[in-house]
């Protein structure tokens, strides 16, 4: 997954993929796998990847995104729900580019590059305002990670050109453990762009490592993390999913990381409503039933909990109702403003939409990672 291109990946991916007889295979799987009296049953059951992809292309089509309109926070959102590949408008509204050409073609908000130089470190501007730019360190680089964007992919900045490499080592050189309140995008951008035998020390004399950060993430308290803890979380979760099989479960910090999702699991089921929507309080926050509210905290939810769960426990009928619920919210709220908990959404289906792809060439697993 590492180090990728899905650009063109992200514009096929919302449109089906599958002839019914190979759709048929699946759920015949999912049916056997989860001891399922018929394959009618399993299918009645199961949430299809055409249904997945048609709440995408629905999404893309009203998007309407728009650089003159939407901040880069929330095209960066937008690009986790809909892919890099997603079209918008460029800033004189004239030309359609992709997202990946908005932001890696010498890109301007307000007049200001998004990137920029500090000494030889190419990073992200500071935000004016909430929601304008990145709202946690590494926010950018995490999300470019999780849409698929290669080291090697260029970014143009007045006249000159760079890498998304030049980000990660800047990252990598600027991160110090006592100064960051908030591990989990560090982490999220460090799993899948480094390997895990990869060491470094920052400009503060640190020595760091992949296992330094999730330890660091598995001490952090969630009510101070991002978004009531989840994308550490979700840190955690592509940690042990993108280097199984390099660690020792047993030995620390991996134990204490699968220790910790294991626990946050059990809360999550708990809080589980019939509509099959994760209450709010799961994730730190006021218990309400605006959709809004539950959109947010289902599909905050919902995202490293496809990345965690194993294929056999994604198919469990709690996992299957978050999903509808996600697809049955986005589908009956479409002309509602809700950034973020519309695009984390999105992620959580899409990620879930990964997997199912998976199934068919993968075994199934019968444990977590």
């Amino acid at each position: 997954m590492a180090g990728q291109n899905t650009s063109t990946h992200d514009t096929k991916v919302v449109k089906v993929k599958y002839k019914c007889a190979t759709i048929c295979a699946i759920l015949a799987f999912a049916c056997i796998q989860a001891g399922c009296g018929n394959a009618k049953e399993a299918e009645s059951r199961m949430v299809t990847a055409a249904a997945i992809d048609s709440t995408i292309v629905a999404e893309r089509e009203r998007s309407n995104l728009w650089a003159a309109r939407h901040t880069p926070w929330e095209l960066t959102h937008a690009a986790i729900g809909l892919g890099m590949g997603s079209p918008m408008l460029d800033l004189d509204g004239k030309n359609r580019i992709s997202l990946e050409q908005y932001f890696f073609d010498d890109s301007h908000h307000f007049g200001s590059p998004i990137f920029k130089l500090e000494g030889s470190d190419l990073t992200i501007r500071l935000a004016a305002f909430v929601g304008e730019m990145e709202g946690h360190d590494c926010q950018f680089l995490a999300y470019f990670a999780l849409t698929g964007v290669a080291l090697d992919t260029v970014i143009r900045l007045s006249g000159r050109n760079f890498e998304v490499s030049d980000l990660v080592e800047a990252a990598k050189r600027r991160f110090h453990p006592e100064a960051y309140k908030d591990v989990a995008y560090v982490l999220i951008a460090m799993s899948h762009y480094l390997s895990l035998k990869e060491r470094w020390t920052n400009v503060y004399g640190k020595e760091m490592s992949i296992e330094t950060l999730l330890n660091l993430a598995v001490e952090q308290d969630d009510r101070v993390g991002a978004c009531g803890g989840t994308h550490r979380l979700f840190g955690l979760a592509l940690a042990l999913r993108r280097f199984e099989g390099e660690f020792v479960p047993s030995v620390s910090p991996w134990k204490e990381a699968t220790a910790v999702l294991k626990s946050q699991l059990v809360r999550l089921r708990s809080g589980r409503d019939s509509d099959g929507s994760i209450r709010p309080s799961v994730i730190h926050m006021r218990d309400s039933d605006r959709w809004q509210d539950r959109l947010y905290s289902t599909g905050h939810s919902m995202e490293w909990a496809a990345v965690y769960l194993s294929d056999g426990e994604l198919q469990a009928d709690w996992v299957q109702n978050a999903v509808k619920y996600l697809i049955r919210t986005l589908n009956s709220n479409r002309g509602a403003d809700a950034t973020g908990s519309r695009y984390h959404a999105l992620h959580a289906l899409r990620l879930y939409r990964q997997r199912i792809d998976a199934w068919q060439s993968t075994e199934t697993r019968t444990d977590g990672p």
